[in-house]
């Protein structure tokens, strides 16, 4: 894998660990009587839930590709990394115009075993529209057909993804009682972050699909349609 695909995908991966709700469900977790436990919790069964997905993104991804690209025209790719770039734009307008003072609701009280699956239910109903992650895996089937690389590739992804609530865990170990205020200004920060740093990146990502499609479709000489 070269540089830039390497840097496209950890780039997405920060973005997308820029999740509010992951954030303020994990804020009330750790301020309930047994932190550390459900705080693990739901960071392991955030980074099961999403790998998992990742790898039956990945599958798919693949098996749609080998079976579509031969039937389709050369400019196809082309045109389909322009539409993702496309969508990555609208995605980032469309953040920009949500308002960023919402906040995630998070259950009244949780076992340990319905944090699992608070973990695992919420995690799910995040997939069908985590935009940067899509992205990712699109760049892993196009850079490395090897399956040990990307495997590799989603544990790095994921590791990334729970790297703000692994940090939380960090700051809940070291401060303990002390550490509610600094996790309720992470949670802020995080909030902030969503709102004016994703929709950038997101911008960033667009461009460079929208330009590298665009060359690419030039490069083939080839007429749409």
């Amino acid at each position: 894998m070269d540089l830039s695909n390497a840097g496209i995908i950890a780039g997405l991966a920060i973005a997308d660990a820029l999740n509010p709700f992951s954030i303020a469900a994990l804020v009330y977790l750790l301020s309930t009587d047994r932190p550390l436990e459900r705080g693990l919790a739901f960071a392991a069964g955030t980074f099961v839930t999403y790998f998992a997905g990742g790898g039956v993104l990945l599958q798919g991804w693949q098996a749609l590709v080998s079976r579509l690209v031969p039937l389709l025209p050369t400019w196809a790719p082309s045109a389909l990394e322009i539409a993702a770039g496309a969508v990555c734009l609208a995605v980032a307008v469309w953040i920009w115009r949500k308002s960023s003072n919402s906040q995630a609701r998070t259950p009244v009280r949780l076992g340990l075993a319905g944090t699992i699956v608070f973990a695992l239910a919420s995690t799910a109903a995040d997939l069908p529209t985590a935009i940067p992650y899509f992205a990712a895996v699109d760049r892993i089937v196009a850079s490395t057909t090897a399956p040990w690389a990307q495997g590799a590739w989603l544990v790095v992804y994921n590791l990334v993804y729970i790297s703000p609530l692994l940090a939380m865990i960090a700051i809940q170990i070291v401060l303990q009682s002390r550490a509610r205020p600094i996790l309720a200004r992470v949670q802020t920060g995080v909030n902030w972050s969503f709102a004016n740093l994703l929709p950038p990146a997101l911008l960033l990502v667009g461009l460079y699909l929208l330009s590298d499609g665009a060359l690419r479709l030039s490069r083939l000489g080839e007429p749409i349609g």
